[in-house]
């Protein structure tokens, strides 16, 4: 059924390319696009363009595009209720979710489909020629991905063999080449840093101190000193909101080989050409080409500096940390231990005694602050002392929100069917239940006498299948029968609104993380500005910055009655709790999405049987009022 006000459709007009499909290709342009399902509304007055949607530089392969997502958030509000595209292809490549888009979601949401040069309309139900090209031309666009996907991949694999570079940035010391973007050539300034960590770690230097030496000295870590030279920055040695350098950031370049003139690539993959996501590969896998590009250091001074790191790695594992003392290892001790029993404990009490039971650690309340005592120590170490995450405050907030989601998890296996008492509780999954033909009202039967004793046939089964199923369901009577369909029906609209509700409140944590990562951005620019003897002047300099702390600190108080701003770690928490309770609340909507299909057909049989299409009336109005 679709959705219309007045002979009128609200419709969306979605347009995508690729960057596979070339903005060459006139006739897949986007300019293209549009020219064609403009001409196509003029022609449909019935038609009433809502709002354009443009994905513009987005694979088919998968639907995380921020337009399409925009667009689905309109159609759950009501907002549209037709979608135009020039082909399958603008509209997604992949088979599967195509299909389910298609056959499933749209016409659940009542809302029609049409795809112009394909000759496609889901408002046409008996267009039989559609339900057979359709499925075939998704098959086509997937198959054309996964060739594309495929020939990709091994081009690329053939110039990683060959030497070349064809990653999308040149790593902290290195440039790409001007002349070739497949070529690495030597940043003599980085490069001097890169040698200067080397000298100094083989001198005896802890990686500790190296970063501190450096930050001394207002050396630029790797993705400020690339932002301040007008390079592609983005990689893997992000220093935090202080842009410093870091154990992490110095120790990334003590073990990376590519300063030895040595070409690593193809260290992950992607699972296929549907998922974005990758996976590491082993490194019997990795496609090794020495003397690819110049040495920054020498594979002499390299192999030393590994074998530094594995000695280091020996000290470590006997029990002491290089450099450091007895103290300081058993603080790190306790440190992996609370934050282990505090992922889960939902109280102090119940944190006390997995403490103890596990690592014979004792934890005490003493002056509003927890203390621990270490089992080879005899003097408490304070929470204090060990880190912001494992003192009173933060500790009782995790474990209330652990015990709101263990409290959450518990209420969801309640509602959920004990399959082990009941079996018959999960008939519904396997049934293969099928709506009963009304012969009278069949076209195609009345006209073809072969085709009518096909679907007799098939009647007589649907409907002993039927009987078997309200038999072994314990459904004595047809109002006993729409009584649970109603039951299941209030249920499932309950789980629905209850995923909505805690998406809401996910939004709401996003919008949160977003402006306090503003905030904190912005706060050094916003202390300089209230240092600052000429306001004004500071204010108009660093203007946009400025207006960012500002706008974030307001909302950001706004949303929290005291007033005060969020930490960080308490919100992804927050939207860590919320998305597994998410997840658990959509398994709930399924079940009773699946179970009241399930009834809804068994219904619709036993009225056909019964000749009762009254009862059958009921439960339709029954389906629209909810």
């Amino acid at each position: 059924m679709f959705f219309q006000e007045n002979g009128q459709y609200r419709c969306a007009v979605y347009l995508r390319l690729s960057r596979s499909d070339g903005d060459q290709q006139e006739s897949n342009s986007i300019k293209n696009q549009r020219a064609l399902l403009n001409d196509y509304l003029g022609k449909h007055p019935e038609l009433h363009k809502v709002d354009e949607y443009v994905d513009d530089g987005y694979s088919g392969t998968n639907f995380e595009r921020p337009d399409f997502k925009r667009m689905m958030q309109d159609i759950e509000n009501r907002k549209i209720n037709c979608i135009i595209v020039k082909d399958l292809s603008r509209f997604g490549r992949n088979y599967i979710e195509t299909g389910r888009y298609l056959e499933r979601i749209f016409p659940f949401m009542g809302v029609r489909f049409i795809a112009i040069n394909d000759h496609y309309d889901s408002a046409e139900e008996n267009d039989d020629k559609g339900r057979i090209l359709i499925p075939f031309n998704n098959l086509i666009n997937d198959t054309y991905c996964r060739d594309i996907s495929m020939r990709v991949r091994s081009h690329l694999d053939v110039k990683r063999k060959e030497g070349q570079f064809i990653g999308s940035f040149a790593g902290y010391g290195y440039q790409k080449d001007p002349k070739d973007k497949n070529h690495l050539i030597i940043d003599e300034y980085a490069a001097g840093i890169v040698q200067e960590i080397f000298k100094q770690k083989l001198n005896g230097m802890s990686s500790q101190r190296i970063a501190s030496h450096l930050n001394k000295l207002g050396v630029l870590p790797p993705n400020e000193y690339k932002r301040a030279n007008g390079f592609n920055y983005t990689c893997g040695f992000q220093a935090g909101l202080n842009q410093k350098w870091t154990v992490v950031s110095v120790n990334r370049i003590l073990k990376n080989e590519s300063y030895t003139g040595t070409l690593i690539q193809g260290k992950r993959r992607k699972i296929n050409y549907k998922v974005k996501k990758s996976h590491d590969v082993g490194s019997e896998n990795w496609i090794r080409v020495e003397d690819a590009h110049d040495a920054i250091i020498s594979k002499g001074e390299f192999q030393q500096v590994q074998e530094l790191e594995d000695i280091n790695e020996q000290i470590i594992a006997d029990g002491m940390n290089p450099m450091e003392t007895t103290f300081q290892t058993r603080k790190q001790f306790v440190r992996n231990a609370v934050s282990e029993i505090s992922s889960s404990a939902i109280s102090f009490e119940d944190f006390q005694s997995q403490l103890f039971e596990k690592y014979k650690i004792h934890v005490k309340e003493n002056r509003g602050r927890y203390s621990y005592l270490h089992p080879e120590r005899e003097k408490y170490i304070s929470g204090r002392s060990l880190g912001t995450n494992f003192d009173k405050d933060y500790l009782l907030n995790l474990f209330e929100a652990n015990a709101l989601a263990a409290e959450q998890e518990e209420k969801q296996r309640q509602t959920m069917p004990d399959y082990h008492a009941d079996p018959i509780a999960i008939l519904f999954i396997r049934s293969d239940l099928r709506l009963v033909v009304d012969l009278q009202n069949c076209i195609k039967a009345q006209q073809s006498r072969a085709y009518a004793q096909k679907v007799k046939i098939s009647n007589l089964q649907q409907m002993a299948k039927t009987v078997a199923y309200i038999q072994e369901n314990g459904f004595d009577t047809r109002e006993n029968l729409q009584t649970t369909y109603d039951s299941i029906t209030l249920q499932m609209h309950d789980a629905r609104q209850k995923t909505k509700d805690t998406e809401t409140q996910i939004k709401s944590v996003n919008e949160q993380i977003h402006y306090l990562g503003q905030y904190l951005s912005t706060k050094s620019t916003y202390n300089e500005f209230l240092k600052a003897r000429f306001k004004g002047k500071f204010r108009k300099d660093h203007a946009d910055e400025i207006e960012k702390h500002e706008k974030a600190a307001q909302i950001l108080k706004a949303q929290n009655p005291d007033g005060s701003l969020p930490k960080m770690k308490d919100l992804k928490l927050e939207k860590e709790r919320l998305l597994a309770l998410k997840a658990a609340q959509y398994d709930t909507y399924t079940y009773y999405k699946d179970y009241q299909k399930e009834l809804r057909t068994a219904c619709a049989n036993v009225d056909n049987i019964l000749g009762q299409h009254h009862i059958r009336d009921h439960t339709q109005r029954t389906e629209q009022t909810l």
